[in-house]
């Protein structure tokens, strides 16, 4: 075998045999409890990712290495089958890759990249930055499926997936339509963040919470009653289903608005002497509470205005002078928010033209000897006056 195929061999062996020890001593360390050595599956286009904690003081190796299926060499020469690439994530960014030689040119020195020619891959950084690294493996060609592999590191095992911070920056706010509340808080950091999980009570003690998920930093709530207050927390969760502590609480009065201006409002005469009928159509607000009817002989509701309170939607004003009157509606709700005046309207009593009390006297009437029935004629106004009718014989004396 000459030099050049020497070369080769060392090559798609990987590490040396004298790195055996130190394998060993890893084995020992780890001791059946998976930190520094990880097995797992991978399927075609897969990518698997494992953080480990890293510490001051030594260098950083990780190995990664499978069984590769059988290939051909005869049809693409020396090759894999399945291709796992490996790679190394520091924190705060900056990837790095395992040391690989030119098979064609053995004698180079050798660079970093990714490597299509081995099934045994390591990376290793001198003095690495203390923190959370994160090793990955992906699938990068893989026509046989469900490929087995191995990684091994020397450092400290895997970092523990710690749940994430709580949130912070929660803040609420009525929102722009009755009941609704604005909730908003600030994005989590933690990079395998999944959903955020929002707490509603109208307790603090948050006693028997209504809970909603989200992915975004921001909740409209909705259909609440108007004017109440509410309390709200959140959680972050992260994709291992660990939940943070509760954020702070933060509390606010969903939207209480005024109701519409009521409308439809009418006013027309009454059946009795001095009485007017008003009417208008109902409001529909859930908090409707009760309306107020105003009633002036101005159109501005002067200081003398009079008001009454009505639950429902018409009202008969009685005891009324000859005069113009307006009238105006207002719906309040049960927060005592009111709404705009409705259109004014306005009628005027006419005077009926005889005065209350008054008597009058008819010319005598001379009756037919020969007729049996005497027609008596008068006028009076047509609504609004009661007649009382006396008959006097010529000497003064009541007939009837």
């Amino acid at each position: 075998m000459d030099l050049a195929a020497v070369d080769i061999v060392k090559y798609v062996m990987g590490p040396r045999p004298e790195k055996v020890e130190n394998t060993g001593d890893i084995i020992r360390t780890d001791n059946g409890a998976y930190d520094l050595i990880k097995e797992d599956t991978l399927s075609p286009a897969e990518t698997w990712e494992y953080d480990i904690s890293v510490t001051p003081g030594e260098d950083l190796k990780v190995t990664l290495v499978w069984d590769d299926f059988e290939g051909d060499y005869g049809t693409g020469g020396l090759m894999l089958m399945n291709d796992l690439d490996l790679e190394l994530e520091a924190p705060g960014g900056g990837t790095y890759y395992p040391w690989v030689l030119d098979p064609g040119n053995p004698s180079w020195a050798a660079t970093t990249g990714d490597d299509h020619l081995n099934n045994v891959e390591q990376v290793e950084v001198v003095s690495p930055a203390p923190g959370t690294w994160t090793i990955r493996v992906t699938a990068t060609i893989m026509p046989e499926p469900n490929q087995d592999f191995s990684v091994v590191t020397n450092f400290g095992g895997g970092a523990p997936d710690l749940p994430p911070d709580a949130p912070t920056g929660l803040g609420t706010a009525p929102g722009a339509g009755e009941g609704e509340i604005d909730v908003s808080w600030s994005a989590n950091s933690k990079p395998d963040l999944d959903y955020y999980r929002l707490e509603r009570d109208d307790n603090p003690s948050f006693s028997s919470p209504s809970s909603f998920t989200m992915t975004n930093t921001y909740y409209d709530d909705s259909g609440l009653e108007p004017g109440d207050t509410y309390y709200y927390r959140v959680f972050a969760v992260d994709a291992g289903t660990n939940e943070s502590d509760p954020s702070g609480t933060a509390a606010s009065d969903a939207q209480d608005l005024p109701p519409d201006a009521p409308t439809g409002l009418t006013a027309t005469p009454g059946a009795g002497e001095g009485e007017i009928e008003v009417s208008w159509n109902p409001n529909s607000e859930p908090d409707f509470d009760h309306y107020r009817l105003e009633r002036d002989t101005s159109a501005f509701f002067g200081s003398g205005t009079f008001m009454v309170s009505q639950p429902g939607t018409s009202f008969l004003d009685a005891g009324l002078d000859p005069d113009t009157y307006y009238y105006r509606v207002i719906a309040v709700d049960a927060g005592s928010n009111e709404s705009a005046p409705s259109d004014t309207v306005s009628i005027t009593l006419e005077q009926t033209g005889v005065a209350e009390d008054f008597i009058a006297s008819l010319p005598l009437i001379r009756p037919n000897p020969f007729a049996t029935q005497t027609a008596i004629h008068y006028t009076v106004p047509s609504q609004g006056t009661a007649v009382s009718l006396r008959l006097y014989d010529i000497r003064g004396c009541l007939v009837r």
